[in-house]
């Protein structure tokens, strides 16, 4: 049981190559798997269907890629996916009658999308395995002890996540995989969780998911501190879940915070009142609602660059 070998001795190993492989391939609507995750899908395309079955046929794993846009129906070319998907294993299978599958699968391997070799009866697609090579190093150790505390804030802030999301953060040791622990976060949109994924350096990973947790942390204290209606809380959400805060620097967020209340209330009150009257963000209110936050975000970079530029001078 005892390894004698000298490991200084050794010579340092080779990067592994990339492998090339044709496999079954799922399109995910708005869904998207990393290595490690299990995840049930419930597959409903006829495509989807006949890609699932034939990777259970085969014993072989299944390619799963997220669609670029979400109300694509029939996907036929690479171009409507994202580049970079996951490798998958099948646990379980279910055929229901009404002709979808429910299926239980668990993330493997990044791999970046090649090319279709056939888009019918279903998609199989050449794929490549995407290699992470081991980060280590004083400042990697520094930031997976960063986001393991982060993440103790966030859940402790009232995040909507099992309180053991900490304590299972503390056990990973493996700063790739604390990484990818952050995707199973609500507050993460769909796109955010892709930028994860397609960012395959571990340092350069660690370094977004802590932007992305500080930020929220400040989000669910300043909530904590002055408790606000409904309506507008759904709208900051919406701003940080889509990404619209990820120019703000940390130190910032409660400014941007005050100033889009601030400007809630004086230019978009009609905003609000649909929100609270309506519960729920039609495609026209999120409209109205993506308009009020993007012309806010101009005039808060416009003020905080001539504020920046003053205090140069």
């Amino acid at each position: 049981m005892t390894d004698t070998t000298n490991t200084d001795e050794q010579p340092e190993q080779e990067p592994a190559q990339p492998k090339v492989r044709e496999l079954p391939l799922v399109a995910l609507r708005e869904t998207v798997i990393f290595p490690e995750m299990i995840v049930p899908l419930q597959v409903g395309r006829d495509k989807s269907v006949q890609a699932l079955n034939k990777a259970v046929a085969d014993s072989s794993p299944i390619a799963l890629v997220t669609q670029r846009q979400a109300d694509v129906e029939d996907i036929s070319d690479p171009s409507e996916l994202y580049s970079v998907g996951t490798l998958a294993k099948i646990a379980q299978v279910v055929q229901l009658q009404d002709g979808t599958v429910r299926a239980i699968v668990q993330g493997q391997q990044r791999v970046r999308l090649l090319e279709f070799v056939e888009s019918e009866p279903f998609i199989l697609a050449r794929i490549e395995t995407v290699e992470e090579q081991p980060a280590s190093g004083l400042e990697v150790q520094a930031l997976v002890r960063s986001v393991q505390g982060q993440i103790e804030q966030y859940v402790q802030s009232g995040a909507p996540v099992p309180p053991e999301a900490a304590v299972a953060a503390r056990n990973i040791t493996e700063p790739g995989l604390l990484a990818d622990m952050v995707a199973y976060s609500p507050d993460m949109s769909t796109e955010q969780r892709q930028e994860l994924l397609e960012t395959i350096d571990v340092h350069e990973r660690l370094k977004l998911v802590s932007s992305f947790l500080a930020r929220q942390v400040e989000i669910l204290k300043q909530g904590q501190y002055q408790p606000m209606p409904v309506e507008n809380q759904v709208c900051v959400i919406y701003a940080a879940t889509n990404g619209y805060l990820d120019e703000v620097a940390v130190d910032h967020v409660r400014r941007w915070e005050r100033g889009f209340h601030e400007t809630l209330a004086a230019k978009h009150q009609g905003v609000l009142d649909r929100i609270r009257t309506e519960g729920k963000l039609s495609d026209e209110l999120t409209a109205d609602l993506v308009s009020a936050i993007k012309g806010y975000n101009a005039s808060f970079a416009a003020e905080h660059e001539g504020a920046r530029a003053g205090a140069t001078v």
